[in-house]
Order: C-alpha cells, then structure tokens, then sequence
C-alpha cells in the first residue's frame, strides 16, 4: 500500500536521515541520523538478540545492529504509520 504525502522527494536512509532537494541543511539532518524511525516502534529484548514490534507484536532478529529488516517491516506492514511518523520527523527538521 502506499500513501502519498506530497513527500516524495524525501526518502529514509536505513540510518533514518534525510536525502532529498536540498531544503534541508546538514546540520539538522545530522541531528536524525543517529536515531531511526524504527526504534519509536520496535524495542529490543533483554539480553536477546531480538526486537519486537509495539504495533503487530512480530518479533525480528536484530542482524549486527542495522534496522534494515525492521525498516523494511514497518514500510511494507505499517506503511500508514510509517508515513506518519515521517511527516512528523520532516516537520520537526523544518521548525529547527
């Protein structure tokens, strides 16, 4: 399913930064890249080496720390969601 926001010029980087038209500076894009999307709906187990998601409960093996799989989860899963949560983090960019 996919969702269009007007915001296709945008796309995530498995890191969760920003690439795109240039409206964005650098500085606040780095401020996002440490942190992705996903860790708003995925926690990591203790002492496992699995994370779950908060929305559907699935549980996905964390492959040497990358968010690749779980990105690719909560796009093709939860595409609404996704699309909210990076309409949200867009704005927050452009008010700083």
């Amino acid at each position: 399913m996919e969702v269009d926001n007007g915001l296709d010029h945008l796309s995530e980087d498995t890191d969760g930064a920003f690439a795109g038209d240039g409206s964005l500076d650098a500085s606040s894009i780095s401020s996002f890249r440490n942190r992705s999307l996903v860790w708003q709906v995925f926690v990591k187990e203790s002492e496992s080496e699995y994370v779950k998601c908060t929305i559907c409960g699935i549980r996905l093996k964390l492959l040497s720390g990358s968010t690749t799989t779980m990105l690719n989860h909560y796009i093709s899963k939860h595409a609404e969601e996704y699309q909210e949560a990076l309409t949200s983090r867009v704005q927050a960019v452009r008010t700083h």
